[in-house]
């Protein structure tokens, strides 16, 4: 059975499924945001001025994004598609890298590296 996530006018940029979530990005005519089917409901996860709001990781509860916040560097944030939280992972004016596309988040442990130094950092 299929499903209608979109019914609009604007081009729909698909990035992932993992179990019952889908992620995706769409224009709301100024910039682009960031959505999530769960399975049971849409979820836009960005509601802000930013053209730089990317996925980087899907699973089949979390995903994984970052956004520009106005810093030099872009921000990463960690949905809960079930529950509609988001935890915002940094603050700060560094550069930080994931490891692997689609690769860095798993049942919602995220690694990723600083880099200044190259610290390594681990959220669970």
């Amino acid at each position: 059975m299929a499903i209608r996530l979109t019914n609009n006018n604007i081009d729909d940029v698909f990035f992932s499924i993992a179990g019952n979530n889908a992620g995706w990005r769409t224009s709301d005519g100024r910039d682009d945001e960031l959505y999530l089917y769960n399975g049971s409901s849409i979820i836009q996860l960005t509601r802000n001025n930013s053209n730089d709001d990317t996925f980087q990781g899907i699973s089949d509860r979390y995903v994984l994004w970052e956004s520009d916040t106005g810093r030099p560097f872009n921000e990463f944030f960690l949905s809960d598609g079930r529950i509609r939280r988001t935890v915002q992972l940094t603050n700060n004016n560094k550069q930080e890298y994931f490891g692997a596309d689609d690769g860095a988040i798993a049942v919602g442990d995220v690694a990723w590296e600083n880099g200044y130094c190259w610290l390594l950092w681990f959220f669970k």
